[in-house]
């Protein structure tokens, strides 16, 4: 039998998902998820960091909530570096 053959799309079984479906699920189920953490994460760090004054908890809180994926990088990035300097 051709390779060609074996591979049409006659011959799969439509209960078992193809790799794009695998794929696309990996990709909208687990990064938004991860990226929901991320920001809850981010959100809890902000707030308890002492060393911050009011305006600057709301500017990372803004930075958290408006960029999905960056702004909670650099909110913990911001905290630590807050905290780093505060010690120092």
């Amino acid at each position: 039998m051709p390779l060609a053959t074996l591979l049409s799309a006659g011959d799969t079984n439509p209960m078992v998902p193809n790799p794009v479906e695998v794929l696309g699920l990996g990709f909208f189920l687990i990064v938004p998820l991860l990226a929901l953490a991320l920001a809850i994460w981010a959100i809890v760090v902000v707030l308890r960091t002492a060393t911050l004054d009011i305006t600057a908890k709301g500017v990372l809180l803004l930075l958290t909530l408006s960029a999905p994926i960056l702004g909670p990088i650099l909110a913990l990035l911001l905290c630590r570096q807050s905290r780093r300097a505060r010690r120092g």
